[in-house]
């Protein structure tokens, strides 16, 4: 969900336990206090600066958040910020 101060990843998201070296070192420590569940489901929702940010700690790999995330439609959110 983005907001005004961001992108929020919603608990209950499934994270990749595993990043690779395209990730940002500041994620990677952050994935390291993260609260899962056993199943690797967030526990609670997490702020993120930038949606592309988001998209890399959930995928644990480079991402361009505005093509990533996409609605329930299947419009990325370039296309939705878009024709706003």
């Amino acid at each position: 969900m983005q907001t005004s101060d961001g992108f929020v990843v919603f608990s209950g998201s499934h994270i990749s336990t595993e990043d690779d070296n395209t990730v940002p070192q500041v994620l990677k420590e952050r994935k390291k206090t993260v609260k899962l569940d056993e199943n690797g489901n967030l526990i609670d929702n997490m702020p993120f600066s930038s949606p592309s940010y988001a998209a890399m700690f959930v995928i644990g790999k480079s991402a361009n958040g505005l093509v990533s995330w996409k609605d329930e439609n299947g419009k990325t959110l370039k296309d939705l910020e878009l024709n706003k």
